[in-house]
């Protein structure tokens, strides 16, 4: 799902301010978490 989609099923107005809490939270953008994500998946596969 694109960061927009996510944004508005958790009941977000916009995914601009999603993603502001999302960084305050997590102190990485939403796309850098994912990617994290995806990095970690891929040294488990290698």
């Amino acid at each position: 799902l694109s960061i927009a989609e996510i944004a508005e099923r958790v009941g977000y107005q916009t995914a601009k301010y999603f993603v502001k809490v999302f960084r305050a939270l997590e102190a990485v953008s939403p796309s850098q978490f994912r990617q994290g994500i995806m990095d970690s998946k891929e040294d488990r596969i290698q």
